[in-house]
């Protein structure tokens, strides 16, 4: 043995190793100064829009960071990252809804379902590179896609998850709370900031540098090029599910679609049109327009696609012209931008009467489903907190016939809630068909005092600050025993009274921008229906063998009319009463010429 190799034998190599940890401390710390302000925020400033864009912001910026571990570390550029969005807002909303289990099993169950997802698509996808890599993660995401619109039974297909989201609370957090929900989103977006940053400041991230530089030279020294791109992708996705599921927390209002060029696509859609019809900008000149022109706020669902054929302003459209576009309803998009717009700054605060049963609960999961934060006003507390925590509401006892009882219900709602846009008066009670000798005087002061008084004690309470605001929509339920005779010698008056009282408010009340209409709903399928069905009482046959459709209303289809009078779309339809009776008042008088009849070819 030489002298230098004795000396190289007997001196070690001195290597520094780099501690770490100060740094891992500064980056906690940042972290906890940045929460601690974020948590700040609504007492400095306590506007609930700008709590609900730091909301939406958290969804999308978990999303788009996690996006970066894939492209902006690892290179590799993924078209598909949405669907892990998607299969985070609609697992958590599914197993919120049909499982009904606390929310922090629902989140680990919602990941862990990501997780297995994220590994079968992993294992394929990365194994292949660059444009192949991206085309089959965004094959991955049509499949999702397709899957979601056509399992309806589960999904609710192209309307989304209908119903809201129930919310309960946990561990002293009530999600339902604006502040609560708040402040567990700051929580997740900086926790998952925080992991993420760990994550591309370990070894483990240096080594997805290397890969994204040159993979060949790390498989030569070792790496194991595919499991390191596996793990990152699977992190990546379970990152991009927490962003979903913090929107599945939200009141969403449809959960449809898994993808997220909303944006670009809409607005692109626009503009050609103005190009083509030279249709004015919004800074008076002509041309394409200088801003995408979005009349739905993107947030309020995962995204849509082909925006031309699903938007409702869209769809239904006269006739195509020889560029493949419908002038005409462009222009009508092109004018509602700005209010809708408007509108979606802010959730759109709803109160249903009578909204813990019947009709009325089908009103609230409607305008619920629509995005609304619905207030269940009902004499039955327990009753109303039950709807109220299936669509994420708030519950509310009154009176409707007692004046004072509902003054004090509408302002803590003002208080508690928000600015009420949308009353729908379902309060009502019903009677027995007898004659009239046989109705006691106190049966018929009951349903007059209810149906009738409290439907023009609400709309008085609750149109003060619409009228003051310049802007609100009334939905009354009246009833085709309003419009035709009936042997319901109280019920009948009283929604009839409804009916007259909607046309006078509306002509009272439309010069300040408040609209009122009536709804008429025929024999409904409701509990208290079903009960008398099922105890011989009613029968069925007798009592659709007049409507035109031969069969009951559901009381989800009068929820719907309901929602459509409510919403912008009926914004010209005012001192309206429009029956929802499969075809009874059309069909009632054919009984004197034997019946409705089959068509015959």
């Amino acid at each position: 043995m030489t002298e230098l190799q004795a000396g190289q034998g007997t001196q070690p190599l001195d290597v520094t190793r780099i501690d770490a940890r100060p740094q891992r401390y500064r980056d906690v710390l940042i972290a906890l100064v940045a929460f601690v302000l974020l948590a700040l925020l609504p007492f400095i400033f306590g506007s609930k829009q700008l709590l609900d864009f730091v909301i939406r912001c958290a969804a999308y910026g978990l999303f788009a960071t996690s996006l970066n571990l894939l492209v902006g570390y690892t290179g590799l550029i993924s078209f598909g990252h949405g669907m892990f969005f998607g299969l985070g807002a609609y697992g958590f909303g599914l197993m919120m809804q049909k499982t009904g289990v606390p929310i922090p099993v629902a989140f680990v169950a919602t990941l862990a379902m990501t997780l297995v997802v994220a590994v079968v698509i992993g294992a394929i996808c990365v194994r292949l590179k660059e444009i192949y890599f991206a085309f089959v993660t965004l094959a991955f995401q049509m499949l999702i896609h397709s899957t979601i619109l056509s399992w309806q039974s589960l999904t609710g297909g192209d309307q989304g998850l209908r119903g809201g989201i129930p919310r309960p609370p946990f561990l002293g957090i009530d999600l339902s709370n604006h502040l609560h929900l708040y402040i567990t989103s700051c929580a997740l977006l900086v926790i998952g900031l925080l992991l993420m940053r760990q994550i591309a400041q370990s070894p483990f991230g240096y080594t997805l540098r290397m890969i994204r530089d040159n993979a060949t030279r790390a498989s030569f020294i070792g790496i194991d090029v595919w499991r390191a791109k596996l793990t990152i992708f699977v992190l990546a996705a379970l990152f991009a599910a927490t962003g979903g599921i913090i929107m599945g927390a939200v009141r969403l209002r449809r959960l449809s679609r898994v993808c997220l060029l909303d944006d670009l696509g809409r607005g692109h859609l626009h503009q050609h049109a103005r190009r083509r019809d030279n249709l004015p900008r919004t800074d008076g000149r002509h041309g394409a327009a200088a801003d995408p022109q979005r009349y739905r706020y993107p947030p309020d669902r995962v995204s849509r696609h082909r925006a031309r054929h699903r938007d409702p302003v869209l769809c239904h459209r006269p006739a195509k012209g020889p560029d493949g576009l419908c002038r005409r309803m462009v222009r009508a998009a092109s004018r509602r931008s700005r209010g809708a717009r408007a509108m979606s700054a802010q959730t759109r605060i709803s109160v249903v009467t009578g909204g813990a049963s019947g009709i009325g609960a089908a009103c609230v999961r409607e305008l619920a489903a629509a995005g609304d934060l619905v207030a269940v006003l009902d004499r039955d507390l327990a009753k109303a907190q039950t709807v109220a925590a299936e669509v994420g509401g708030k519950a509310f006892a009154a009176d409707v016939a007692d004046e004072r009882s509902v003054e004090a219900c509408a302002a803590a709602i003002e208080r508690d809630c928000g600015p009420v846009a949308v009353l729908v008066n379902s309060a009502g009670i019903i009677q027995v068909p007898v004659r009239p000798h046989d109705l006691p005087m106190t049966s018929w002061d009951d349903v007059v005092r209810v149906d009738q008084r409290g439907t023009y004690v609400a709309c008085v309470a609750f149109a003060r600050q619409m009228i003051a605001r310049k802007r609100g929509s009334i939905v009354n339920i009246a009833s085709i025993a309003g419009m035709r005779s009936m042997p319901l010698h109280a019920y009948a008056p009283a929604k009839a009274a409804v009916i007259a009282i909607t046309e006078c408010l509306a002509a009272e009340w439309g010069p300040s921008g408040i609209r009122v209409n009536a709804v008429s709903p025929g024999y409904t399928l409701t509990p208290a229906l079903k009960n008398a069905i099922d105890r011989g009482e009613r029968d069925v046959s007798a009592l659709a063998a007049n409507a035109a459709l031969r069969r009951l209303v559901d009381p989800s289809e009068i929820g719907r009319v309901v929602a459509f009078l409510a919403s912008d779309a009926a914004s010209a339809m005012t001192g309206a009463n429009v029956p929802v009776d499969c075809g009874w008042l059309a069909g009632t008088s054919w009984s004197t010429y034997g019946g409705l009849r089959e068509a015959s070819g």
